[in-house]
């Protein structure tokens, strides 16, 4: 038999079900980042010349993109600092509310861990015995155990998995872009040029009518060819993680301050 619930364990309760409740409401309702003169005012991210470059117009909403800044095909708007769209809260986790979405994945850790062990409190000594009972309210228990069970694990991974996207200095969005980087190291054809050229200082080797030429990552025009050559120096990538310096990454503390902390 149950012993009667106390004050502590009442207050952790009601504290963890207004902790969903609020965590939600942020998340699903708060701007990710629309991109207006006024969010641009404080946004500090300015084009690596890799992966995001200068004057990149959106062809959907015909606005300058600012580095970091993705178009939602869902939501119909672009936003800063674009990490992905959640379908959990309907809303889309940039640069203003990414802090919320952590707080909705923390609150739902608290949840289903503190539920889960209620359940579990509610169900021994004869754990197994008393799900498989005939009593209804201990079939009940014990189904949303294993839920609990379940869906923690799902999301302290989920939780696990963005904080190592802080730790890299990355986005969700980013993922993708950083990929194309790593598979033209792998293929041999990405090269650091000195000096550089447009601000552009990686190029990527092609070929043009069987001549060798190197191109620009940002639109392919060809800036390197066989009468420009020798007043470059290019130096191929061999690795993304030595080789390329990631400008958005800080190190961990800076990045998780700059993400949640806005």
């Amino acid at each position: 038999m149950l012993e009667p619930i106390g004050a502590f364990q009442m207050f952790t309760i009601y504290f963890s079900i207004a902790l969903i409740y609020v965590a939600t409401a942020l998340g699903a309702f708060s701007d990710p980042g629309r991109i207006t003169s006024a969010s641009l005012q404080n946004y500090k991210y300015t084009p690596n010349q890799l992966i995001f470059f200068e004057n990149k117009s959106c062809s959907t909403c015909k606005i300058i993109k600012p580095a970091r800044s993705k178009h939602c095909s869902v939501c119909n708007d672009c936003y800063l600092l674009y990490d992905h769209h959640c379908v959990w809260l309907n809303n889309c986790i940039g640069y203003y509310n990414y802090r919320w979405f952590m707080l909705f994945l923390v609150a739902n850790i608290n949840m289903l861990g503190y539920g889960g062990l209620l359940c579990h409190a509610a169900l021994t000594p004869v754990l197994w015995t008393n799900i498989t009972s005939t009593t209804e309210a201990n079939k009940i228990t014990g189904i949303f155990l294993i839920l609990c069970s379940i869906f923690i694990v799902i999301t302290v991974l989920f939780t696990g998995l963005h904080l190592r996207y802080v730790y890299l200095g990355v986005t969700t969005n980013e993922l993708d872009k950083w990929g194309e980087i790593d598979y033209l190291v792998g293929l041999e054809v990405l090269f650091k040029i000195t000096p550089s050229i447009n601000g552009e200082s990686y190029v990527e080797k092609a070929s043009f009518d069987g001549r060798p030429v190197y191109i620009s990552l940002n639109d392919e025009r060809v800036l390197i060819d066989e009468s420009n050559i020798n007043n470059y120096n290019l130096v191929p990538v061999q690795s993304v993680e030595t080789d390329i310096i990631n400008v958005y990454d800080k190190g961990f503390w800076q990045n998780f301050i700059d993400r949640v902390f806005v």
